[in-house]
């Protein structure tokens, strides 16, 4: 990722996964039915946020020709620039319509473990430490999003019932 073209090209793709996501996430929630099921979708929900947050931010700084925010600042601060509108002409689906909660797991597995290799292939090629941080960062997320589904598909497929787990967030010093 040498130039400030790669960068938001990378970034772009990224905000457009972690909306996918939240937007997946959404559908989960309104489907479920058990509400242990919703509030976990919930938390995943929050957390797409948060990293649409921090890839907006640190788009809108790259953009505006500053270098890259560290960790601390992008997941603080609120991003300036307009939104990317990635889909102009509405969302697609991400949910297909009969999907159970545990295939909804399952896709969101899955979803999850691309995101992981994504962000480690960026941080692969970012050039500058702050965006290796930053893509590090995102796939310890997605890492900890996957186990933390596992967790519960496993769970749900063994007993026929949610439960509730605690999400191991990963640490940083920023």
């Amino acid at each position: 990722m040498e130039d400030v073209t790669s960068a938001l090209s990378a970034l772009s793709q990224a905000i457009g996964v972690e909306l996918d996501g939240r937007r997946f996430y959404t559908q989960c929630a309104e489907r479920t039915q058990d509400p242990m099921g919703k509030s976990m979708f919930q938390s995943l929900i929050k957390d797409e946020e948060q990293h649409i947050r921090i890839l907006q931010n640190e788009y809108d700084r790259l953009a505006g020709g500053g270098t890259w925010l560290d960790l601390g600042q992008a997941r603080e601060g609120t991003p300036v620039g307009p939104s990317l509108k990635l889909f102009p002409n509405g969302a697609p689906a991400t949910l297909p319509p009969a999907t159970n909660d545990l295939l909804a797991l399952s896709i969101a597995m899955d979803f999850e473990r691309k995101g992981y290799s994504n962000y480690k292939a960026a941080a692969g090629q970012a050039t500058d430490p702050i965006a290796r941080q930053i893509f590090d960062y995102l796939a310890s997320f997605e890492e900890v999003h996957y186990e933390y589904l596992e967790k519960h598909r496993k769970y749900l497929d063994d007993t026929g019932t949610w439960a509730f787990f605690e999400m191991e967030r990963p640490i940083y010093d920023i």
